[in-house]
């Protein structure tokens, strides 16, 4: 009974939390802006588009100072996937999977992460290729020839693993980039084999990814794109202590994607 009573409360708190605390964590947000000088109108946008977990991790220190937000706009031309800067052998990989128009969310992202050093914060509804918005660019941006670790993507769960690697290992017959996922529950000596190997991307789940970092067998001083991949379901089931103690060990001049 006391069990049930506390999980009650708990949830509840939660649940008042998660409703009444959205205009608080924005002020968190632009207060952190503020002091770094960053212009209220840019930031406007931003903070009035976020989920409240979002707006949590913008006040973080991880974000740097130029961060673009991307929402879909179905009104919008879209043009085509070769008016967005992809390289011939990506564009001939999109061909060959049959896609003909982006999405909002990939015209909104492909070109922004082409160019510059900003970061990201994507968000969309689910089946508009969130996937495709960030690896088809990466592929790109990423050097197959150098053995290292250059990307990290983190996902919530395993069959979201599972499926944002494939989806990368289904653009990447031109590119020759290596891609190794990371799960629990997946057998680990082969990871640790695919990992010594120096993929050039890895996407995995945060307790997975911990291991290995904590064994050694990870390293991620090379990443270049740190990518989370429905960051605020991560951030909602309480994995922001793993995704910070995992972004401290990787450059200051990563760049930082989030998706929701």
């Amino acid at each position: 009974q006391k069990l049930k009573r506390f999980c009650f409360c708990f949830f509840v708190i939660v649940l008042r939390n998660e409703v009444t605390c959205t205009p608080p964590l924005c002020m968190v947000a632009l207060d952190h802006y503020f002091d770094r000088g960053i212009s209220p109108r840019s930031l406007k946008h931003t903070i009035y588009e976020q989920k409240p977990c979002i707006s949590r991790f913008l006040s973080l220190k991880y974000m740097k100072k130029k961060t673009t937000t991307t929402t879909e706009n179905s009104e919008e031309s879209l043009g085509t996937f070769s008016d967005l800067g992809l390289s011939e052998a990506t564009l001939a990989a999109i061909i060959q999977k049959g896609f003909t128009v982006p999405s909002p969310i990939q015209a909104g992202v492909i070109p922004l992460l082409l160019q510059g050093e900003k970061d990201i914060i994507g968000q969309a509804q689910t089946g508009t290729g969130k996937t495709a918005a960030f690896a088809l660019p990466l592929l790109d941006l990423v050097d197959p020839n150098k053995s290292e670790i250059q990307a990290i993507i983190m996902v919530p769960t395993r069959e979201l693993a599972i499926q944002v690697s494939e989806e990368i290992q289904s653009f990447t017959n031109a590119a020759k980039v290596s891609v190794q996922v990371i799960f629990g529950g997946n057998p680990i000596n082969n990871e640790i084999k695919g990992i010594k190997k120096r993929p050039t991307i890895v996407v995995g789940t945060p307790g997975r990814i911990q291991h290995h970092i904590r064994t050694s067998v990870l390293k991620l001083g090379t990443v270049k794109y740190f990518i989370l991949d429905e960051a605020d379901e991560m951030l909602n089931v309480g994995f922001r202590k793993e995704i910070e103690s995992i972004l401290e060990l990787t450059p200051k001049h990563r760049r930082i994607l989030l998706f929701s």
